[in-house]
C-alpha cells in the first residue's frame, strides 16, 4: 500500500532530504553479457560489457579510424565465444571520453527520488509553474499548493505572474522547505530550439543563483520542463543534469545535497539512464559520454551551439567589428580631460562619435543579437502615466564575457526607435557587484548616440543605487551630458518607483522584488 502511495506521489509521511540515498552509494547499473569489448587509450585499458555495446563499438570505430594513428583489430573472447573487438589508438589522442570525470564527492551530493515533492524537507525547492500564477498549476506545484493550504495559496496569488525564465521565491511556514522557488519553463518550438534551451537554462541558473545568495545548502529540484509545453524530455534532462554538474564543480563547498524529485517511475528511469553521463561512478561509465560533444555546455552548463553568445562572437568576428572595438577604446576618454567646447562638438554633424553610432546601428540591424536580448539587460517594459515608453536596464544582467561594442549594439537596437519621442529609462543597480557592468555602460552609450537620445529622455530613474554609483552619475551629467542634468532621479525602493510609473507597466525581475522586500523589512521600525 505504501508503495502505491509513493508511485502516486502521496507518501504517508514527510521525508528528510538527508535520508535519501545519494547517487554515489547506489549500485552500478547491471550489465548484459550479450556483447563486450576492450578499449585501450593512453596506456589505460577499459573493458565494457553492455547490451548496446555493439552500437558504441561502431561509433568508437568510426571516430577512431578517422583520427591519425587509430587502429581497430579483433581478438577472440574465451568467455563469450564471440569476437571481442579491441580499439587501440596507438599514437595520438583521437578520442577521450572524459568530459565529466569521476568525482566521488559530487556523486555523494546528488540523489534521485520518486514521490510527492511537497513531502521532502530541505532548504529550498524549485518547481515549474505557468506564467499566470492564478491558473491551474503543474502537478508538483499543485502538490505544494494543496499541502501549504491557504497561506501558501494567498502568497502565490499575490505574486500573480512569473515571467518565463525568471523565478518567484516564496517563503511560507506551512511547507517543509524554507524557500519555494517557482519558475516558468519555456514553450518548445523546433524552429526556435536554441531560444528554448537558453530559457530553460536561465530557469536553472536563476534557481542556483538564488540558492547561493540565500546560502541554501540542500536543494530539491523538480522537473522544470513540462510535457504540456512540448519540451523534449531527454533534452531537458541533459540540460538539467549538466547544469547541476557544472554548478557543483564551481560551488562544491556551498551545497550538501541536491535531490531530483520525480513524479513517477517512468521519469525516474529516464533520469537513471542519463545520470551516468554527467555523474560517472567508475571508468566504465565513460562509455555513456560517447555522444556528448553537443551536450557538454559552457563553464556553468549553459548551452553551447551555433548562435550562442560566445560562439556567435567567435564565428562572426570580422574586421569591421574589430575596428569598431578599437574605435571604442580609442574614444574612451577620461573624466579629467576637458574639451575646449564639448557642446559644439555634440551639436555638429561632424561629431566623430556619430561614425561609431552608425557602425553600432548597422551591427544591430544586420546581425542576430536575439540571444543577448535573452539576458534581459535592456528591454521595453510598458508606458508611464503620460503614455511615454519605459525602458528597463538591469545592471546584473549585462553580460560581462561579451565584448562591449556588441552589448552597446543591443542597447542601440532597443533605444533607436523609442528615442524618437519622449521616453523614460529605469536602471536597477540591485545586486550589481564590482565585477559586473553597471550604469557606466549606459553613460558610454550616451557619448556615441545622436543628441535626440538625450533631448527626448524625460527621466533617468536609478533604483537601489550605491553611493559610488550616485556620484558617478552626477559627475557624468556635469562633465559629459549636460542635457541629462536635472533629469536624473535616485530612489531607494520600488514603492517610490510606483509613484512615477504604474506597477502593472513594469516587468521587474524577481530578484529585484526580493531584494526590495528585504530592504523594506530591515528598515521598518521594530514594534515591541
Amino acid at each position: 500500500m505504501n508503495v502505491a502511495k509513493e508511485l502516486l506521489g502521496q507518501p504517508s509521511e514527510v521525508v528528510d532530504i538527508g535520508d535519501i540515498n545519494v547517487w554515489g552509494t547506489l549500485p552500478s547499473l547491471p550489465h548484459s553479457l550479450t556483447s563486450s569489448f576492450t578499449f585501450e587509450h593512453t596506456n589505460q585499458k577499459i573493458t565494457f560489457t553492455h547490451v548496446e555495446d555493439d552500437i558504441v563499438i561502431h561509433e568508437l570505430s568510426r571516430r577512431l579510424d578517422s583520427g591519425p594513428g587509430a587502429t581497430l583489430h579483433k581478438t577472440s573472447s574465451e568467455d563469450n565465444n564471440k569476437d571481442e573487438e579491441v580499439l587501440s589508438p596507438v599514437q595520438d589522442d583521437a578520442y577521450t571520453p572524459r568530459f565529466f570525470p569521476v568525482d566521488p564527492d559530487i556523486n555523494n551530493m546528488v540523489a534521485l527520488w520518486c514521490g510527492n515533492i511537497s513531502k521532502v524537507t530541505g532548504g529550498a525547492c524549485a518547481t515549474t509553474c505557468y506564467e499566470m500564477l492564478r491558473e491551474r498549476q503543474p502537478l508538483q506545484t499543485a502538490q505544494f499548493l494543496r499541502s501549504g493550504g491557504q497561506p501558501l495559496q494567498k502568497l502565490v496569488f499575490e505574486a500573480y505572474r512569473c515571467v518565463t525564465g525568471e523565478i518567484v521565491p516564496i517563503q511560507c511556514p506551512t511547507i517543509p522547505v524554507r524557500h519555494l522557488i517557482l519558475t516558468a519553463g519555456p514553450k518548445y518550438n523546433p524552429r526556435y530550439r536554441s531560444a528554448a534551451e537558453n530559457t530553460l537554462y536561465n530557469c536553472y541558473r536563476n534557481v542556483f543563483e538564488y540558492a547561493l545568495e540565500k546560502k541554501v545548502s540542500t536543494l530539491i529540484l523538480g522537473r522544470l520542463h513540462t510535457k504540456t509545453k512540448g519540451y523534449p524530455n531527454k533534452d531537458g534532462i541533459h540540460l538539467a543534469l549538466r547544469t547541476v554538474r557544472r554548478y557543483l564543480e564551481k560551488h562544491k563547498s556551498s551545497f550538501e545535497k541536491i535531490c531530483f524529485v520525480l513524479e513517477n517511475t517512468y521519469e525516474l528511469s529516464d533520469y537513471q539512464e542519463v545520470f551516468p553521463c554527467y555523474f560517472p561512478r567508475n571508468t566504465a561509465d565513460y562509455r555513456f559520454q560517447v555522444d556528448l560533444q553537443e551536450q557538454i555546455g559552457g563553464p556553468y552548463g549553459e548551452p553551447q551551439h551555433y548562435g550562442s553568445t560566445n560562439n556567435y562572437i567567435k564565428a562572426h568576428w570580422s574586421t569591421s567589428s574589430e575596428s569598431l572595438a578599437k574605435k571604442l577604446d580609442v574614444t574612451r576618454s577620461n573624466f579629467s580631460v576637458m574639451k575646449v567646447d564639448p557642446d559644439s562638438a555634440r551639436m555638429s554633424e561632424q561629431d566623430p562619435n556619430l561614425d561609431i553610432y552608425n557602425q553600432l546601428l548597422q551591427w544591430s540591424r544586420t546581425e542576430d543579437l536575439s540571444l543577448i536580448a535573452k539576458c534581459r539587460a535592456m528591454y521595453h517594459s510598458g508606458f508611464d502615466s503620460a503614455g511615454s515608453p519605459v525602458v528597463i536596464c538591469v545592471g546584473k544582467h549585462f553580460p560581462v564575457d561579451v565584448p562591449e561594442h556588441i552589448v552597446l549594439s543591443h542597447c542601440v537596437q532597443v533605444l533607436d526607435a523609442i528615442s524618437t519621442k519622449p521616453y523614460v529609462l529605469v536602471y536597477f543597480h540591485t545586486a550589481c557587484t564590482g565585477t559586473r557592468r553597471d550604469i557606466s555602460l549606459i553613460q558610454r552609450m550616451f557619448n556615441y548616440v545622436p543628441i535626440r537620445y538625450k533631448h527626448n529622455l524625460k527621466t533617468l530613474i536609478s533604483v537601489h543605487s550605491s553611493k559610488y554609483q550616485r556620484f558617478q552619475t552626477w559627475w557624468f551629467t556635469v562633465s559629459k551630458a549636460k542635457e541629462v542634468k536635472g533629469k536624473v532621479l535616485q530612489i531607494s525602493s520600488l514603492a517610490q518607483l510606483y509613484k512615477h510609473i504604474p506597477s502593472e507597466q513594469l516587468q521587474i525581475p524577481s530578484f529585484v522584488i526580493e531584494h526590495d522586500f528585504e530592504l523594506t523589512k530591515s528598515s521598518a521600525p521594530s514594534t515591541h
